[in-house]
């Protein structure tokens, strides 16, 4: 935060930092000679903020931009661009605080709630059709390792009704739900609205983000809505946040330092299934493990993943066509490959 001088803007990088404005926080890089890796497909990359991204675009004065969804038949009747969609990563999922309420130890009672979520009706009113549904293995449908074989749970509230009541829970019970701004806000009333469905009174309690990410690292909460990026990550995520014997020793890495919040849930056979695919080398041998965790999590559903949001592109093939997306990431800019030559 302090050390702002040029001397300051040096590493190893295909491009060099040329110019810097504070004032319209812009920023232009030229190729870099003496880079140690592939040749650079463009020789000046300026990444400009424009506060309309879609007339920018349009307009010509930049030549690629993330757009809503809303917008993409502008550009994909245009012969003058391309459109690409990422893969469904960053996303937001349903936490059940298990050391607040007893209630939510049980499996009946996640399974019953999960049964109570309408994800199609959040990917369609809240992400406007941008998004997938999660899946209840936690992994991403478009991860790499995904398993499709895992339980699901179809929008059924008479049958939530049902486990719930299995579960303890009485007619008149009511839990509070953790929000944080924006959309988070809409999605905590849609949830709100269908949990209703199925008899479930919520509470809504909105809070600034960090406010809300404190009170949910603390503990101190009983359920909350949270937001996290890169769910594409390796998939040993899992371990840091689900096995009882490494929670809230690490960070999570560029996940969300909320990896290490403590939930209170506890799964023995997990554990093991969790570290035992940490030390396994084989790849092959690994991805077995990682289905089988899946399938645990998909049983036991320690948390329920709503959704996993796409971004929408589209840039001028004519000006430039070496966009691409990394495998674990769905910000295309961030793609280091985006601008260097293919092998």
């Amino acid at each position: 935060y302090n050390f702002t001088e040029p001397e300051a803007a040096i590493g190893c990088g295909p491009f060099v930092l040329t110019d810097y404005s504070q004032e319209h926080n812009s920023y232009r890089y030229e190729a870099f000679e003496d880079y140690w890796g592939p040749r650079q497909a463009v020789d000046v990359l300026e990444m400009i903020p424009v506060s309309e991204p879609v007339l920018a675009l349009e307009n010509g004065n930049i030549d690629l931009a993330r757009i809503p969804p809303d917008a993409l038949s502008r550009f994909e009747e245009n012969p003058d661009f391309e459109v690409a969609s990422s893969p469904a990563f960053a996303g937001y999922l349903l936490s059940f605080n298990m050391n607040h309420n007893p209630l939510f130890a049980d499996p009946l009672f996640r399974r019953g709630v999960a049964h109570a979520v309408d994800q199609e009706e959040l990917v369609e009113k809240i992400a406007r059709g941008g998004a997938k549904p999660g899946s209840p293995g936690v992994l991403p449908i478009d991860h790499q390792w995904h398993n499709p074989q895992v339980k699901e749970y179809a929008y059924e509230p008479e049958k939530a009704q049902g486990l719930l009541l299995e579960a303890g829970v009485t007619g008149d019970a009511a839990f509070e739900l953790l929000v944080g701004e924006g959309v988070e806000v809409r999605i905590g009333e849609l949830l709100k609205e269908q949990l209703a469905r199925a008899e479930i009174t919520i509470n809504l309690v909105s809070l600034d983000t960090q406010s809300r990410d404190t009170r949910v690292f603390e503990g101190d909460y009983e359920l909350a809505l949270l937001a996290m990026g890169s769910w594409g990550l390796d998939a040993d995520w899992l371990r840091v946040r689900y096995s009882s014997s490494e929670v809230g020793t690490e960070a999570g890495g560029s996940a969300t330092a909320l990896l290490g919040a403590n939930q209170g849930y506890s799964n023995e056979a997990l554990d093991e299934l969790l570290m035992k695919q940490k030390r396994e080398t084989d790849q092959e041998a690994r991805k077995e493990l990682l289905f089988e965790i899946q399938e645990v999590l998909a049983q036991e559903v320690p948390e329920i993943p709503l959704y996993n949001g796409l971004y929408y592109y589209a840039y001028r093939p004519g000006v430039y066509d070496g966009w691409i997306f990394m495998f674990d990431h769905p910000v295309m800019e961030h793609a280091k490959f985006s601008f260097l030559e293919k092998q």
